[in-house]
């Protein structure tokens, strides 16, 4: 979209460290396909990589800018390189998402942009020291403060860091028609197992292989269900730092029969519909966009008592909600789900139906627009 066909609609400017898989940039891409295109233009400005999604954007017609390596990004005195790009893309407005809030306000104030919006995607703000006096800078400068969940506003108030009336809660939203996934379309992982006609139960987790998704937790807890007998296969999606190690745990607790590594995969609506439970072990959540997924391809969840997760998950009625960082709790609760197929199914449809009714993209897109 060129800028002399902008008219009077404003020009929204997400600044984004990239956009490679993974939640919070899916929320993005989500967003900015979502948005009144008959009110905005909507741009991305990638600070380090544009990622997979930010070709798959750039082919929806949607300008993706990536920050030229010759360009100064930051300095404390003046962000040149930054600003110039957000002037060049003619944003009035610029929305900076977490991983770039300091540098990304000050830029917007220096370019004269009108509005700055920033959504805090996680519990990725700094506790002490200079980092929470930046954020605090940060803060002043920017108009609206969004988090995606109420457990986010309220840690982010009880820490200090921002005048409580520019905060408000919007729940991320997805595209739940990419779920509409025909069998012959799903993937189910290809399996070591050798079961002959009996097909193991498929468990999944889709999260970044870092410290807070302990993913730790949900092999140990492997581990216990076979011990008790379930036959059961996970997937792990994504991938991290911490890949290595958690092959590593794998082998030792000789579970690697049961376990698949698939690494970053852009087929993740195919792969979570060929599942039979999804399971998210994380120590702390904004509102997960794995399990807005999961619930969209109609699967039922279990996951950690943390964040913004029980305002996704009923207890007994469209999942499970565990104690974070305990084997034990998280398989008693995957085994009640393995050892009983209607309560699965039943579940799966009350995601499915829970997620159309309220957390739709456009939902989150309408209310975006209306800080725009």
């Amino acid at each position: 979209m060129t800028d002399s066909l902008a008219g009077n609609r404003r020009v929204v400017l997400h600044l984004i460290l990239s956009l490679e898989i993974g939640g919070m940039e899916q929320v993005v891409v989500d967003l900015v396909k979502a948005i009144d295109r008959s009110r905005f233009v909507p741009k991305v400005l990638c600070l380090q990589s544009l990622g997979p999604l930010g070709e798959e954007l750039r082919r929806a017609g949607i300008e993706v800018i990536l920050l030229p390596s010759m360009m100064p990004l930051f300095s404390f005195i003046y962000p040149g390189g930054l600003v110039t790009a957000i002037r060049c893309a003619k944003a009035d407005v610029v929305h900076v998402h977490s991983g770039c809030w300091f540098k990304g306000a000050v830029a917007a104030r220096y370019a004269g942009v009108k509005s700055v919006v920033y959504t805090l995607h996680g519990a990725t703000y700094a506790k002490a020291g200079v980092l929470k006096l930046l954020e605090q800078i940060a803060a002043w400068l920017t108009d609206y403060i969004v988090t995606v969940s109420g457990d986010l506003a309220t840690q982010l108030g009880n820490a200090g860091h921002v005048p409580m009336d520019k905060v408000s809660v919007i729940i991320n939203g997805i595209d739940t028609e990419r779920f509409l996934i025909k069998p012959e379309k799903q993937v189910p992982p290809a399996t070591p197992l050798q079961r002959g006609e009996s097909a193991p139960i498929r468990l999944g987790i889709v999260a970044r292989l870092e410290p807070v998704k302990s993913h730790e937790t949900l092999l140990h807890a492997v581990r216990q269900l076979v011990d008790a007998g379930a036959d059961i296969l996970l997937e792990i999606i994504g991938d991290g730092s911490r890949r290595l190690q958690l092959e590593t745990l794998t082998q030792s607790l000789g579970i690697s029969d049961r376990v698949i590594f698939s690494g970053a995969v852009r087929d993740i609506p195919q792969r979570l519909v060929a599942l039979d439970i999804f399971v998210l072990c994380s120590l702390s959540e904004g509102t997960s966009v794995s399990i807005l997924e999961a619930m969209a391809a109609a699967k039922p969840v279990v996951a950690t008592n943390v964040g913004g997760n029980p305002a996704l998950i009923t207890e007994d009625e469209n999942g499970f909600l565990v104690p974070s960082d305990d084997p034990q709790a998280l398989a008693t609760a995957i085994n009640r789900l393995v050892s009983d197929k209607a309560l699965r199914l039943t579940m799966g449809e009350k995601n499915r139906i829970k997620v159309e009714e309220k957390f739709g993209k456009c939902s989150m897109a309408r209310q975006y627009e209306g800080l725009y």
